[in-house]
């Protein structure tokens, strides 16, 4: 299995992240370093992250439901 094959289709940065939840970046931050949030490499920008927008979208529903 390649590396590429693991990981989702659907990937957006961590500012698109944010604005989808309607969080801050610092929040964004701590989203992602609890756990809440898989990261993955930019293959374009090694300082970028990037997230699964239906594992943002799950995670905006999680927090509705709270």
């Amino acid at each position: 299995m390649n590396f590429n094959d693991r990981r989702p289709k659907d990937l957006i940065t961590l500012s698109q992240a944010a604005r989808l939840l309607g969080v801050s970046r610092p929040k964004m931050s701590r989203l992602v370093s609890g756990g809440k949030l898989t990261t993955f490499d930019d293959p374009l920008d090694e300082r970028a992250k990037l997230v699964s927008r239906q594992e943002v979208l799950a995670l905006q529903v999680r927090s509705k439901a709270a």
